[in-house]
């Protein structure tokens, strides 16, 4: 069977060993094997990828190669350092399941209002399972769950900081008009609800009660939130972090 070339565009390329960005390589066929098969043999997992042209023709990803085909990768999300690319979105509203190393990103997106679940004692395939019966993207460093056939939705996080990360599901899925800041629980993902301070009196210390006057409790895990300091940093926070998005 004939070799095949394939030519990865746009950030797809930061995927790749550093001597095989910019080129134009030669996948090798030893036997029957789709786009897909051969695209993640060299690392870079399906959901990543936007549009494929097999001799200048649009084909899906599950298409099967015969030998001598010419590939044209293009990614499915921006790079957000040079946002050229079509972006190619799940439907609204956007939901999310993120692996155990995103603790931080969970917190900071459930802040923000966006449907986020997370776990840190979660499998590869709990995650799965739920992104297929919930209809969640999978947001991961990992690409190993994310080549897993059954996977349909689902981003490769580039950075290893928190913010960054924020800044690329934020501008990766147009997520802008989503926000509804403070309205799910940090701790759970439930939505949270304001509550008289006279029904929470009993479960206040004495500053708390003394210095606070809005409350708020959690419709799942029943955590309760105030306004305090810890609120404060977080509102610091989000506040920066929308005008430089709005910015952008």
């Amino acid at each position: 069977m004939k070799d095949v070339t394939i030519t990865f565009h746009g950030y797809l390329n930061k995927l790749l060993p550093r001597e095989k960005r910019g080129r134009t390589l030669r996948g090798e066929l030893k036997d029957a094997r789709s786009i897909k098969d051969l695209i993640e043999a060299m690392g870079i997992p399906h959901t990543e990828v936007g549009r494929v042209l097999v001799g200048g023709c649009t084909n899906p990803i599950s298409a099967q190669l015969r030998g001598g085909e010419d590939i044209q990768v293009y990614p499915a999300f921006i790079d957000i350092n040079n946002p050229i690319e079509e972006i190619t979105l799940p439907p609204m509203p956007r939901r999310f399941i993120l692996d155990v190393h995103l603790g931080t990103l969970a917190k900071y997106m459930r802040a923000l209002g966006i449907d986020t679940l997370y776990e840190n004692y979660y499998s590869d395939e709990e995650i799965v399972e739920t992104a297929l019966r919930e209809g969640r993207t999978i947001l991961t460093r990992d690409r190993g769950i994310l080549k897993r056939k059954s996977v349909e939705y689902g981003y490769l996080v580039k950075s290893n900081r928190s913010r960054e990360q924020l800044m690329e599901i934020f501008i990766n899925f147009d997520l802008l008009p989503s926000v509804q800041t403070f309205s799910r629980c940090l701790r759970c993902n439930g939505s949270l609800k304001e509550v008289e301070k006279r029904e929470v009196a009993h479960e206040l210390d004495p500053l708390t009660e003394k210095f606070y006057d809005e409350f708020f409790r959690c419709s799942s895990c029943n955590s309760l939130y105030w306004k305090g300091g810890h609120w404060e940093r977080m509102k610091v926070f989000i506040d920066n972090f929308l005008i430089e998005l709005k910015a952008r």
